[in-house]
């Protein structure tokens, strides 16, 4: 039988847990009428700011100074309209909303919340930088690379694409490598995005010592199209010791179509120690470069005994027009290659006949349109 004192103290206890749950309750509540009445607030002095900001960039001058006088006391919002706005606006009123924000200090702001304890502050800071494209941030941006944080190093990688210094290329590329790493992907976007001011470093950085970096710099360079690097690009498709990075090497030269090249790729395709996945990306790269000695190397690859590569060797082949599909008909006859190959180049012949074929038939469909 449970003592009087002790029945007394529960419903004491049970008191207490119960008020706490309703204090508890009660906060949530105030909490969320005074989060919507607060957003209710901000919705209507955007709503009052929002045509006034528009028709001063729809002004053939636009100046913004005038707003200061309409904001009142709403800066605050003005300001945070005019970031959310300054991605969406291109040249006279990007300028004159970039102005108004380095003349508020807004942007001088943002750098200094790049050193944020905040996660939220610091990723926050860094596209505010970007979308202002403020060359003067670089050294605040760069260092959130290697933030603890990952959405932050991407939300970094991007904003320096879009601030668009040089200065911000070797920072990038070295964070594709490490614990704290950028994905490949956002980085090389981020490159991209800079420019031709990029050729040069990445040109450098063929020879760095990581290969994620010399990759990232040969993908890059090819997508560029820069003829000077075919040389360098050719020497990592015969001689690196990673096959990510001879893959981008063969794939550059492929893009750039620099007949330097067609040498390399042909005794990369032909070496049959040599990683398949490169044999192929070498016969693919020769199909785009063309020319007489690369379809030859491509004839060649139709005899090899890996399925994957007289497949890869015989679609090469089929984007080469009429020259790569008489070496084909010539295979698909069955000399001097083997029967798969013989079979290979048969469907791709039977392939190349349909793609002409419904060419023909839209044409004739538009015609009669």
């Amino acid at each position: 039988m449970v003592p009087p004192a002790s029945n007394a103290t529960l419903q004491v206890a049970l008191l207490v847990v119960s008020a706490t749950l309703l204090l508890l309750v009660v906060a949530i509540a105030v909490r969320r009428t005074y989060r919507e009445a607060a957003n209710r607030r901000r919705a209507e002095r955007e709503g009052r700011l929002r045509p006034m900001l528009m028709r001063c960039l729809a002004a053939d001058e636009p100046d913004l100074a005038m707003l200061d006088g309409f904001a009142g006391g709403d800066v605050a919002v003005l300001e945070a309209l005019v970031w959310n706005m300054l991605s969406k606006v291109r040249g006279t009123a990007r300028e004159t909303l970039t102005a108004w924000l380095v003349g508020r200090g807004a942007v001088a702001n943002a750098r200094r919340r790049t050193r944020s304890a905040s996660a939220v502050a610091r990723a926050r800071a860094a596209e505010q930088l970007g979308a202002a494209s403020a060359r003067d941030a670089v050294p605040d941006v760069v260092p959130l690379l290697g933030d603890r944080h990952a959405e932050v190093r991407i939300v970094a990688a991007r904003a320096l694409g879009k601030i668009g210094s040089a200065d911000a290329v070797a920072p990038l590329l070295r964070s594709v490598d490490g614990p704290r790493s950028v994905p490949v992907s956002l980085v090389a976007m981020a490159l991209l995005h800079i420019g031709p001011e990029v050729v040069d470093p990445l040109t450098k950085a063929l020879g760095d010592r990581s290969p994620g970096v010399r990759a990232v710099s040969a993908e890059l360079l090819g997508l560029h199209g820069v003829f000077a690097a075919a040389r360098w690009l050719a020497l990592l498709v015969e001689h690196d010791t990673s096959i990510d990075v001879q893959l981008a090497a063969c794939r550059a030269l492929g893009r750039i179509g620099a007949p330097q090249g067609v040498e390399p790729l042909r005794r990369a395709a032909a070496e049959r120690s040599c990683a398949v996945a490169v044999r192929e990306a070498a016969l693919v790269a020769l199909g785009h470069i063309g020319g007489r000695d690369a379809l030859a190397a491509l004839q060649i690859a139709l005899a090899d005994d890996d399925a994957g590569v007289i497949a890869t060797a015989a679609e090469a082949l089929a984007g080469a027009g009429e020259a790569g599909a008489a070496i084909l008909r010539a295979a698909g006859s069955g000399a001097p290659v083997s029967a798969l190959s013989a079979t290979i180049a048969t469907d791709w012949l039977a392939r190349m006949e349909l793609d002409v074929s419904a060419h023909r038939n839209r044409g004739r469909r538009e015609v009669v349109r």
